[in-house]
């Protein structure tokens, strides 16, 4: 055995990759989903995110990591840490790369390019040059535009500037010298055919078609500074705002992030390994292979497809891989338990795969999507 504890809202892909890279999982999480289940120990979490140090008191000390969002609760993680060894990064590192002054003030001083922001006891006028955002943001839950019709949050909250152009992640492997890039995907956010909110993220494209070697230089600059100012170690990503012109930063993701089970598969490297030699050898250094292996075509996609209406969960065992490896990506993921209840807003499941054309595969993908939804029976 070699456990590997996992924390997050949902922690299927991270717990595939833990698997891909020789773990073990032992996961905790929102949904504990049918596939998560199939290959990983799931615990009972009652109170999430406030009773995961209890719910893992009973266990020895083991190394742990976090997904999102719980890198918006630092006290938890301290608590976490407590007993089992973090794998990651600290609560320290955390309250600074999620604070988006502090990030900004660093951007700003290398001079790299950067959004405005404003607090919350000053707002903006409404104009809809500008987006209020939680501070404890994830998947762009409860972002909104500013305007006429928006209603001020009751968490603490922000202004920061709206960008126009493409939505993209970078993801780096921090080590204790360097920031090593390992690729940008697209996301995709809002999209009305898989029922996502305004801001929500419902989706990744990887590789990124629309980088050039000035922008991507750019971004290898800015995760730089990020890494090095936060203190981060291991696995992180940025994401952007691309006008083709410059890359805007927007937030830190400071863990293992959506898109990187496909920048994995893509690369056929456990990244997870990466992340644990990054976090506990001094001396490891990242390199890339020269050329990847591309089982499938050109591209990795996900989506994610959020309900329109209630409904109840048929039974979609039969789509569990029957194992997991790096040579590919299952079909359908966070499959739900057979019987669960889904509520409007709610995301569902994922859907995966390759091909050789971006569009191509990230429509099919969309439209599989949607007929499964639609086998899915009112409660």
């Amino acid at each position: 055995m070699n456990p590997l504890l996992i924390f997050g809202a949902s922690t299927r892909a991270a717990a595939f990759s833990a698997i891909r890279a020789g773990f073990d999982p032992i996961c905790g999480d929102m949904f504990a989903d049918a596939d998560l289940r199939a290959f990983a120990t799931v615990l009972d979490v009652p109170r999430y995110p406030h009773g995961l140090a209890e719910a893992v008191q009973h266990l020895p000390p083991l190394p742990w990591i976090y997904t999102g969002a719980l890198e918006n609760f630092p006290t938890e993680v301290d608590r976490v840490c407590e007993r089992h060894t973090l794998w990651g990064n600290s609560s320290e590192s955390l309250k600074r790369s999620r604070n988006p002054w502090f990030c900004r003030d660093i951007l700003q001083q290398a001079g790299l390019p950067t959004l405005a922001l404003r607090p919350s006891s000053a707002p903006p006028p409404r104009d809809e040059c500008w987006l209020m955002k939680p501070l404890r943001s994830a998947a762009g839950r409860a972002i909104s535009l500013w305007n006429d019709a928006a209603q001020a949050l009751t968490e603490s909250h922000y202004f920061q500037q709206r960008a126009s152009g493409t939505s993209i992640s970078a993801a780096f492997v921090a080590t204790a010298t360097s920031a090593q890039f390992l690729g940008i995907s697209r996301q995709l956010i809002g999209c009305p055919e898989l029922n996502a909110p305004q801001f929500g993220y419902c989706g990744s494209i990887f590789p990124w078609s629309g980088s050039d070697p000035k922008l991507e230089e750019q971004i290898r600059q800015i995760g730089s500074v990020i890494s090095r100012e936060c203190g981060l170690r291991g696995l992180f990503g940025i994401d952007l705002i691309s006008d083709g012109q410059a890359a805007w930063f927007t937030e830190v993701n400071p863990r293992y992030t959506a898109s990187m089970e496909l920048i994995e598969h893509w690369w056929q490297i456990p990244l997870l390994d990466w992340h644990r030699r990054a976090c506990v050898e001094d001396g490891f250094e990242v390199r890339l292979p020269d050329v990847p292996w591309i089982p499938q075509g050109k591209y990795c996609c996900k989506v994610v497809l959020y309900a329109d209406r209630a409904a109840r969960v048929p039974d979609l065992t039969p789509e569990i891989p029957p194992f997991i490896e790096l040579t590919s990506l299952p079909q359908l993921a966070d499959i739900p338990v057979p019987g669960t209840e889904i509520f409007s807003g709610q995301p569902v499941f994922t859907c995966l795969g390759t091909g050789k054309q971006s569009s191509t595969l990230c429509d099919g993908l969309m439209q599989r999507a949607n007929e499964i939804w639609s086998k899915f029976p009112r409660p």
